[in-house]
């Protein structure tokens, strides 16, 4: 008997794509599809064994060294377990693909430019995580019950982790956390640049927004219009998380609020652009919602040089666009 605690992600996908073979022709694909989990700071009835820890052999304690110049405990891959042990002080000075970033006390990483691919773990154990202008993916690529987990503090001094550009890649889907308000996971994510859903999903916890930053919805034509989910919280109060400053549906997206009665604020500017060469173009559909889409400052539907549809109710009874 198989004991998935002590799998491998590699090894769980191989166990379920045996157990599963003779269903994967039924509905359930769809569904298999899309349960791709992250989560911070969490767990879940399945805790898959993670790849063996890496860790720097050349740093040096409080100098700071580019990523490029580390020689590694055992050969890295893309699938490796990347630990900053040893109070290193790092600059991403490439991209690096991994399975685990982790980030002990007394080290520090900064992430430059670059963009970080991580397929599993975001760890930061009392370290500290400098995103500067950097891009993280999560990336994930288990069928179910992947984690992606975000411990402990910045320097023990509380849960608030930034990033500067985060993407969220089609079927990957992220959980950013609760805060310190008794509930697991405990990591709490602010997003200051822009979160991008590439067709990937959040679940149950959305990252705070800072002031200035844009949620980006980008991602292939739908014929019917995805609905938003929880990166987009419905609230009309301005300081609760989720609740996104400027909203950019942009590409070929075609993104609606389905039929609910929920009210949604964008504390910015809401743009629907897409591309005149490409003959692309975004769409935001609120005809059906009756709750209110409420946008503090401006609504921008294509221009000279660029595209959108904004599809409004059409029907009485129905809720409103409040612009200002």
């Amino acid at each position: 008997m198989v004991n998935l605690n002590d799998l491998t992600k590699a090894q769980f996908e191989s166990e379920l794509s045996f157990a599963m073979k003779g269903l994967l022709a039924t509905p359930i694909r769809s569904l298999l599809n899309v349960l791709h989990v992250f989560v911070f700071v969490g767990f879940l009835s399945v805790a898959f064994a993670q790849p063996t820890a890496i860790v720097p052999t050349n740093c040096v304690a409080n100098t700071y060294v580019n990523f490029s110049t580390l020689t590694w405990s055992s050969t890295r891959t893309d699938a490796s377990n990347l630990s900053f042990a040893g109070n290193c002080k790092v600059t991403m000075d490439q991209d690096v693909t991994c399975s685990v970033i982790d980030i002990p006390g007394g080290s520090t990483i900064k992430g430059g430019s670059a963009t970080l691919t991580v397929s599993d773990y975001f760890k930061i154990n009392s370290g500290y995580w400098i995103p500067e202008t950097s891009t993280v993916s999560f990336n994930s690529t288990v069928a179910f019950g992947g984690q992606a987990t975000v411990t402990g503090s910045q320097g023990g001094n509380g849960p608030s982790i930034d990033f500067y550009n985060v993407i969220v890649p089609t079927s990957s889907v992220v959980d950013f956390g609760s805060g310190y308000d008794g509930t697991t996971p405990y990591a709490e994510t602010n997003i200051t640049n822009s979160l991008t859903m590439n067709g990937g999903s959040v679940i149950t916890y959305a990252p705070f927004y800072a002031s200035g930053s844009t949620l980006i919805y980008n991602f292939d034509y739908l014929a019917v219009p995805a609905v938003v989910g929880t990166e987009w919280a419905h609230s009309q109060t301005t300081a609760v998380k989720g609740v996104p400053h400027h909203v950019k549906v942009t590409g070929s997206s075609s993104i609606g609020f389905g039929s609910s009665a929920n009210d949604y604020t964008c504390l910015g500017n809401l743009t629907i652009s897409g591309d005149v060469v490409s003959d692309t173009y975004g769409t935001l559909d609120i005809e059906n919602m009756t709750g209110d889409l409420n946008v503090t400052g401006d609504v921008v539907v294509g221009s000279s040089s660029f595209v959108g549809q904004l599809i409004m109710p059409s029907a009485s009874g129905k809720g409103s666009l409040v612009v200002g």
